[in-house]
């Protein structure tokens, strides 16, 4: 694939079809909503209407993160407070499929509502080909396979829809993107509610939130694909305080993979894996023990649910 070829068909099939009206963009901060993000401005310059939807499941200080990629390349990104709203929806439930079905629910309707509140026609999307193939092995996609209509959505447009992740990031690569975007680790479209097993609380997605944050900053000279830190549902019994069970377990899972099709795990050091064991077990006492997932995909899918 040549990049630069590619782009300029996009900037261009973007142009004709929009025209001069305006297109929506939920910017995530991974690497395909920022490809897309970048594209679509050269294409539609102003007329791209960027928001950042904050649903409470997302990875520590995003949205300032993605604010200050994006600002200086000249995209103003809005924030959209979901969090409440989203939250509310959630809590107490502990069924994998109904999670995820709530969280598309609010989160197309909420781009439903962008669109009305600024007359816009157009949402842009950070589809891939990998996610359209995983629907189709029966794995839910908040972003295939959805009834957009329902939502007020009438016309979406997914530039990167035929890419598997190494195309896009070598777009992202010729695009001059930081390679903290560009060599992003991927993050599933739902975010932490899918790491979080059992019933969804406010305590167990603060865990995992800091977890996540951690794990990321000790394995990455690993270069890993994808860093899954999961909490448990049940609780379990640990050596801290009482030998009941009152606490949580946690569940890391790092792996390497080209295009999320298949995946290896990867295997950490014992001086590694004492490391942060130590660092993830002081965020709460109510963490009781560390679990590593080594399951290769197949027969395992990169997340656990």
């Amino acid at each position: 694939m040549n990049s630069k070829n590619f782009i300029e068909q996009k900037v261009k099939e973007i142009k004709d079809k929009v025209e001069n009206e305006k297109a929506l963009l939920a910017l995530s901060g991974g690497v395909d909503s920022s490809v897309v993000a970048i594209i679509v401005h050269k294409a539609l310059d102003k007329n791209l209407i960027s928001y950042f939807i904050d649903d409470y499941f997302r990875k520590k200080d995003e949205y300032k993160f993605v604010k200050d990629i994006f600002m200086p390349l000249g995209i103003n990104v809005n924030l959209c407070d979901k969090r409440e709203e989203m939250v509310k929806s959630l809590e107490g439930i502990s069924d994998n499929t109904q999670k995820r079905f709530i969280f598309r629910k609010i989160f197309y309707k909420t781009l439903g509502e962008l669109l009305q509140e600024n007359n816009i026609k157009y949402l842009l999307q950070g589809t891939v080909q990998s996610d359209k193939e995983m629907l189709t092995r029966g794995q839910e996609q908040h972003n295939v396979g959805v009834q957009f209509q329902k939502y007020g959505i009438r016309d979406i447009i997914e530039p990167l829809s035929d890419l598997y992740k190494p195309q896009i990031r070598e777009i992202a690569r010729f695009l001059k993107l930081p390679k903290k975007i560009s060599e992003r680790q991927s993050f599933p479209g739902p975010g932490l509610i899918i790491r979080c097993l059992g019933e969804i609380t406010r305590e167990k997605i603060e865990i995992i939130r800091e977890a996540q944050y951690i794990t990321e900053q000790e394995l990455s000279y690993l270069n890993p694909f994808q860093v899954v830190v999961s909490i448990s549902g049940d609780l379990v019994a640990s050596m801290r305080e009482r030998a009941i069970p009152d606490k949580y377990m946690l569940i890391v899972r790092a792996v390497k993979s080209k295009d999320a099709m298949t995946a290896k795990a990867i295997f950490p050091s014992r001086k590694l894996k004492n490391r942060l064991e130590e660092r993830l077990m002081n965020i709460s006492n109510k963490i009781g023990r560390i679990l590593w997932g080594f399951t290769d995909k197949p027969p395992a899918t990169i997340e656990y649910i």
